[in-house]
């Protein structure tokens, strides 16, 4: 019988869990553990419950040498391997590793309870698959959206190429930056003047709304600085005399004022963007 499932703990911080370490003096350099290695946790082939009762008995075994929250998390850590862990390893040692110290910052118990929580949940899959449908993103955000999207789709064992994620793309993603990208591909012509097929692959879908919204980002970030500039410059230069300003249309106010066919059925509306 597994352990128990273990209660999130109130705080991840290390600090409050980490006990002092035992006197040097006390440290057997003779000493060898004669418990045996545990195998690797790939999350495939060995259950998380079976292998944390081995890895705790093998913490056990050294804790002359493995003596705080940190040293005890880099073993257990070092000893999770595989492709179906590789995404959450990597998301999780960029939260709670800390380069500059050499550090873990979080504590044993929260350690165990993040394991627990990722992988031995029984509606994993499940809560996966909701949060994303439900994930959304933000201009200037692609980058940080499509990791998420990839982290949750592996999470919930859904394919990539599914095209219910380019439905899920047009839906989540702003339509000031889904617009643009989709009228690229709409009008998009072969070396023989011919229409090219809209993509239907992520990876293409993926790439060019990046490109897209970095490049609005940046349009937006200089208008804001731009802006900002005037306002002061017209705070120390008031106007006397009242002028017509200019309209200045945006490049997202410019595309939803253009007739873009419909993805499906290739009828054109003007009100897409609504």
């Amino acid at each position: 019988m597994g352990p128990v499932y273990p209660p999130k703990p109130e705080s991840a911080d290390w600090s409050q869990f980490t006990p002092m370490p035992t006197a040097w003096e006390d440290f057997d350099p003779k000493w060898k553990s004669k418990v045996k290695e545990p195998e690797a946790f790939d999350n495939d082939k060995i259950k998380l419950k079976d292998w944390w009762i081995d890895m705790e008995q093998y913490i056990s075994s050294n804790k002359q040498l493995l003596m705080t929250s940190s040293q005890k998390v880099e073993t257990a850590f070092s000893y999770i391997r595989g492709s179906k862990v590789k995404s959450w390893k990597e998301s999780f040692y960029r939260k709670y590793y800390n380069r500059n110290q050499l550090w873990w910052s979080i504590s044993w118990e929260r350690f165990q309870w993040e394991l627990f929580n990722k992988f031995d949940d029984p509606d994993r899959k499940k809560k996966a698959f909701r949060a994303m449908q439900a994930l959304s993103m933000k201009l200037g955000q692609s980058t940080d959206y499509f990791t998420d999207l990839e982290t949750l789709c592996e999470e919930a064992e859904f394919d990539m190429d599914n095209s219910y994620i380019l439905e899920l793309i047009e839906k989540n993603v702003p339509q000031d930056v889904f617009l643009p990208t989709y009228m690229s591909f709409a009008q998009a012509k072969d070396e023989n003047g011919q229409p090219r097929p809209i993509p239907t692959d992520y990876p293409t879908w993926k790439n060019s709304i990046e490109h897209t919204d970095h490049y609005l980002f940046r349009i937006n970030e200089s208008m804001k600085s731009h802006q900002n500039t005037s306002n002061k410059s017209s705070q120390r230069h008031p106007a006397t005399n009242n002028t017509n300003s200019t309209n200045i249309i945006t490049p997202q106010q410019r595309m939803a004022r253009m007739e873009i066919p419909c993805r499906n059925c290739g009828n054109k509306k003007k009100d897409w963007a609504d």
